[in-house]
């Protein structure tokens, strides 16, 4: 009996062993995903899986229900088109962001209004030693909310705004410039995205101006500018704001706010109590 036992043990620690292996293995394996280039069409054909990829370079697909956020179109697809393309190099590695821009069709015009958030899509490859790009990371709805929400331009279907790679220390972000403005104001803002994790370090009002378009009206402004301060292993930025104020356009009184923000552990800038 003691025999039958400790063999039916044994294949028991065999099988679950087995499982753990091809867990692992599986695991490895959706990691390592490469592609002979970044084309629309084969980045398409690995993260959306479409339907069908249309003349104008959209990408036609159907959501599943965790991709519930998603508007269907009156087609019943997802439209999807690639938007921007950043390339950086980092740490000896070449990188790139690939930014997505989702739409909403009405019987083939398409629905948008230039303050409206639009969902995007960020994909980030980095250049494998086997010369190939390799999926690095996929987030398939990212920057809805906030001040400043992905949008359309006013003027066409391109994602509006100024999208760049910037560093603080060793640590690289992908960053959104966003513009908004109404009568007798305009304020800049800016969000951070952490890579590749894509994390939103920051978001943050860069500048603003209100005001001073009739006499006897006050004007006031301030423009922002930053440095990296980063000392060792920590990550650090200073956020200088220059305000001026006029008064009926005579005179102005200038100021100088700086603010330290650090990024901690969960690579979230926070500011620096002085």
């Amino acid at each position: 009996m003691k025999t039958i036992k400790d063999n039916h043990m044994k294949k028991i620690f065999s099988l679950v062993f087995g499982i753990i292996v091809l867990v692992s293995c599986t695991k490895i394996k959706k990691q390592e995903v490469f592609l002979d280039s970044l084309s629309s069409n084969a980045v398409y054909q690995l993260l959306f899986k479409p339907q069908q990829i249309i003349l104008n370079n959209e990408c036609l697909w159907i959501p599943s229900v965790k991709d519930s956020t998603f508007s269907l179109s009156y087609d019943g697809y997802c439209h999807t088109t690639l938007d921007t393309t950043i390339y950086y190099h980092q740490d000896g590695i070449d990188k790139a962001v690939i930014v997505f821009a989702n739409k909403e069709f009405d019987n083939g015009e398409q629905i948008y209004l230039p303050f409206e958030s639009v969902i995007v899509s960020i994909a980030i490859f980095e250049k494998a030693t086997n010369g190939k790009w390799m999926l690095n990371r996929f987030e398939k709805s990212i920057g809805q909310n906030g001040t400043s929400a992905f949008r359309y331009s006013a003027t066409n279907a391109f994602l509006y705004g100024e999208f760049n790679i910037t560093n603080f220390g060793n640590h690289f972000f992908f960053c959104a410039d966003f513009n908004e403005w109404g009568q007798g104001y305009s304020s800049d803002y800016s969000t951070y995205w952490h890579l590749p994790s894509l994390i939103e370090s920051l978001e943050m009002q860069t500048s603003s101006s209100d005001g001073g378009r009739y006499e006897g009206e006050e004007q006031t402004y301030y423009e922002s500018s930053t440095r990296d301060a980063s000392e060792g292993n920590i990550t650090k930025f200073i956020l200088t704001k220059k305000g001026k104020k006029y008064i009926y356009e005579q005179g102005q009184v200038s100021t100088l706010d700086s603010t330290e923000y650090i990024l901690n552990d969960s690579c979230v800038f926070i500011q620096v109590k002085k």
